[in-house]
């Protein structure tokens, strides 16, 4: 995949399949709507296997990627792949991992490692009590039979706390995108309470 100067949600992605890297699957990124549709989709099963052991899993979760990239192509007719693959592809699009939170005059400066590019974003500190509305909306608990628990994800209400902290961000051609908003929020709150225990925000 070619490595641009920036991240450019707009730009047309091609994302090579290992073994060999010899098959290309060509595709767009993702709108904000789609990928909060896609996590919300993909609920999170959580057994308890008793003993303090608890066991994650996500149901069909190799299928939805793959009905997922079906959205994404743009590549009519390309290369043919399966779930697996489609699984992979859509890992590597939306792959975002905040790698370093530094304090800032005005908040946390947190460094991100995105899709072919480093970016970070500066945010200020959230509020106790938009930690507390954040959580409430972010992940929502549903009980099942035989002591499950199936948990949906609103990536929705992290950028909705994104907005209100958003300072300025590097490295991004246009605007940034939930998927990365959301690594950025899970990222500033951590380092938050850390500090507030005398910690160092960590990285």
């Amino acid at each position: 995949m070619d490595t641009p100067a920036v991240f450019d949600a707009t730009r047309p992605l091609a994302v090579k399949l290992p073994p060999d890297g010899v098959r290309v699957v060509h595709l767009r990124f993702p709108t904000d709507d789609e990928t909060a549709e896609r996590q919300r989709k993909r609920k999170a099963i959580i057994k308890n296997l008793g003993r303090g052991r608890s066991e994650t899993t996500i149901p069909q979760s190799e299928e939805a990627d793959l009905a997922f990239l079906v959205l994404l192509r743009t590549d009519e007719g390309g290369e043919e792949i399966d779930a697996a693959e489609a699984e992979y592809v859509i890992a590597q699009v939306l792959q975002c991992e905040a790698v370093d939170v530094t304090p800032a005059p005005e908040g946390y400066r947190i460094a991100l490692v995105v899709l072919g590019a480093d970016t970070a974003v500066l945010l200020r500190g959230p509020t106790l009590r938009e930690v507390r509305d954040f959580r409430k909306a972010y992940a929502k608990p549903m009980d099942l039979q035989y002591g499950a628990r199936e948990i949906t994800i609103n990536l929705k209400a992290a950028g909705e706390l994104f907005r209100k902290m958003f300072i300025s961000a590097e490295g991004y051609a246009g605007e940034v995108p939930l998927a990365h908003q959301t690594a950025a929020v899970l990222a500033v709150i951590e380092a938050g309470e850390r500090v507030a225990q005398g910690e160092p925000p960590g990285n």
